[in-house]
Formats: C-alpha cells, structure tokens, sequence
C-alpha cells in the first residue's frame, strides 16, 4: 500500500498468568501500573512489554480475555508512546479513516459497510494505535475482531447466529472479515467523531481543534490508568499533535441502518476533498 510506513512494528507484548500475588505491588500510573478488574483479576501492566494478570476465583473466561485484549492492551500501548483511541480504522491507498466513539455509537458498523461496499480494509476496531511522531501521524495495523450486535450481524454476516458469543455477558457475537491483512502503518487521512443521538438528517461538519481536543482526550483508551503527570502530559502533546495534521469531523446522522450508504458517502465526500497526505 503506498504510503505506509516501512519502519518495524512494535515487538509483541508479553501475555502472562502470573506465578506470584502482584496485587500488593506498587503503582506509579505510569510505566508500572498495577490494578484490579473487580471480579476478574489482579493485575500490571509494565513498560509497554509485559501484562500480567492473577484471576479472581470465579472469574469468568471469556470477559476476563476481554479486559484484558481491550482497555489493558490499550495501556501497554501507551506506555510504548502511541495515542490509543476508542476507535475503528478503515484504510486504503490514500490513507486510514478513523471513527472515535464510545461502545454502541456505531464505529464497528461503519467502518464494516466501508471494508463491505467502498474496498476499504479493516485496520482495527476499538483499538486504534497511533504513532504522533512520524509527519503525518500514522496508525498501526490491529485487532481487527469486531464484536457485532443482532440487528448489524443479520445485515452484514451470513449464518451471523452461528459465531461465538464476544463473551458470557453480552448478545454481541465475534467477527472477522476475510480479507488481506495490512501489516505496515498507514498515515491517517482524517479522524470522524460520532455521536450517540440519533439526527434528522445525515450530514458531516469540519471541527475546529479546540472543539476536537477535548472529545479525543475524552476517548484515549487507558488514561483513568495513566494518570501520572508525565503521560498525561504526553497525552496532551499526542493530541495536540494529531490534531496539528489531521483534519477531525463530526457525524451527525439518523442511525438507521437503512441510511448507512448516505452515511458513508458523506464520509468519503469529505475524505476525498481533503489534500492526499502521501
């Protein structure tokens, strides 16, 4: 894919159960965090490297996986010095689109008709990883497992009821889409905010930094864990960054899933208007 950026990626990190009680070790919100999951698990998440987690009697697997691939993976993320948001990531020739949102505000969904209907590929979902130091800032390749409720799985998957439950407490099932995998980071071409409210209308409004700052602050994945003054810090310049070299947008639209073509070309109307960031 042109444009993408030839750099290695980061090394894994480390997955562990641990051998010995980690939860009286001390946290410094930072590089070392420790942590519980009430109900779940014990756990620290070191330098960007290592998660390490101690389950809770009774604790129930497949939400247990979910904490711990989600927010926690977030938290490493960043201690590696990537801005991490609460989104879904489509990409192409010309750069990512990235959709911020919280969980039930339709990131999964658009970014689904997108990959399905526009040949988009998926980069991410609810994860998106973004390294603020390279001009333009540029997303990494990741988890790419949309976890989909009935009504949007009935539309877009065939044999939707047969996929695994994403886990014990919720009706949304797992899902990943067959296609190319990209394995490289690609520059991000704009950043869309969605909303819970459902509109009258369908349409796609340019953001002013100062009115993007705060709702992407507001959706980092991770920072009601990181709350040194370093990464907060951090986290600010990250934004700032971002927001210095990507245009943001906010989507107003009805939410009806009838409506996600009209949707989808408002999004591209205005991904296609913006200068190539290549």
């Amino acid at each position: 894919m042109a444009g993408t950026c030839e750099r290695a990626l980061p090394p894994a990190i480390q997955l562990v159960r641990a051998t010995a009680s980690v939860q009286d070790m001390k946290s410094d919100q930072g590089d070392h965090i420790v942590g519980r999951a009430p109900e779940m698990f014990h756990f620290r998440a070191v330098e960007g490297r290592l998660l390490e987690y101690e389950p809770l009697p009774g604790a129930e697997p497949s939400f247990m996986q979910t904490i711990l691939s989600g927010e926690l993976m977030a938290v490493l993320l960043r201690q590696r010095g990537l801005l991490v948001l609460h989104a879904s990531c489509v990409a192409r020739e010309d750069g990512a689109i990235v959709f911020v949102g919280d969980s039930g505000w339709g990131k999964s969904t658009t970014a689904l008709h997108l990959v399905r209907h526009h040949g988009y590929t998926l980069m991410a979902d609810d994860i998106a990883a973004i390294d603020c130091e390279t001009a333009p800032p540029h997303v990494l390749p990741g988890p790419t497992q949309m976890k989909l409720g009935e009504d949007v799985g009935a539309r877009y998957v065939e044999e939707f009821e047969e996929l695994t439950a994403a886990h014990a407490f919720t009706r949304k099932r797992l899902y990943i889409h067959e296609q190319q995998p990209i394995r490289k980071a690609v520059p991000v071409r704009c950043v869309v905010l969605l909303e819970p409210e459902a509109r009258a209308a369908n349409r796609i409004i340019p953001l002013e930094a100062r009115v993007a700052l705060p709702a992407l602050i507001e959706h980092t994945r991770g920072r009601r864990l990181l709350r040194s003054a370093r990464y907060q810090a951090a986290h600010f310049q990250q934004v700032a960054r971002l927001l210095g070299q990507v245009p943001v947008f906010l989507l107003e639209r009805t939410r009806r899933l009838a409506d996600l073509e009209d949707v989808t070309r408002h999004v591209l109307q205005a991904a296609d208007r913006l200068a190539s960031p290549l």
